[in-house]
């Protein structure tokens, strides 16, 4: 398999940004990041989401200061 540097990757961006349009990109991004997950999950046979994924949309990491 070929090694992928900077300019093929910049290449294969700027068509998918062609292809898809800067609209749909960040959704399709989103998109393929969960499925990534979601089968990451199945192949270590992890039942349900992470700990981080139940916490309420409000909740956050940080601390207050």
């Amino acid at each position: 398999m070929p090694n992928l540097g900077i300019p093929e990757l910049l290449i294969i961006l700027a068509i998918a940004l062609v292809v898809f349009g800067p609209g749909k990109l960040p959704d399709l991004g989103k998109a393929l990041g969960t499925g990534l997950r979601e089968f990451q999950r199945s192949v270590r046979g992890e039942e349900g989401p992470p700990a981080s994924e139940n916490r309420p949309s409000g909740a956050s990491d940080q601390t207050a200061r």
